[in-house]
Order: C-alpha cells, then structure tokens, then sequence
C-alpha cells in the first residue's frame, strides 16, 4: 500500500511538473527576444546532449519556423496600430 502511495505522490509531481512547464514555455515565447530563444535552444541541445543528425537540424527548423510565426503575430497584435493608422481613426 505504501509504495502505491509513492507511485501516487511521482505521478502528482509530474503531472504538476508539464502543467507547469506549458505555462513557463508561453512566457518564455512572450518575454524573451529571438536572439534569447535562439541561445536558450543551443544550451538546450548542448545540456542534453544532442548530436545534429538528419532529422534533429530539419525539426529544429521546423519548430523554429512555428515558433517564429507565432512570436511574430502576437508581438505585432501587441505594438498595436501604426502611427499613420492611429492618425486615420483620430481625424
């Protein structure tokens, strides 16, 4: 009964652990510069030890790409209309 208990308490942890991590990743791609999230992906491969093979350089491009629209639509909603644009709605 105690080591199911333990099996209970892990799998809380972890379940907590990616709960968590979703929202750390999104604040992380709100508040950071590309230059920062470019450094934070090479520490990344080179903590973990990745080695560049035929499919990690072709799905890191890939990741790269979605992360790059995405960062771009949401930093453009938030700069809000330009200066000629604002001049339009104000007269």
């Amino acid at each position: 009964m105690v080591k199911r208990r333990s099996v209970f308490a892990v799998l809380a942890i972890v379940q907590l652990f990616f709960a968590t991590l979703a929202i750390a990743g999104k604040i992380a791609l709100r508040e950071l510069s590309s230059s920062a999230l470019v450094l934070a992906a090479l520490m990344a491969v080179s903590i973990l030890g990745e080695r560049p093979s035929a499919r990690l350089i072709p799905s890191a491009v890939h990741i790269a790409a979605g992360v790059a629209v995405t960062i771009h639509e949401q930093r453009a909603r938030e700069a809000g209309p330009s200066p000629a644009d604002q001049s339009m709605v104000e007269v």
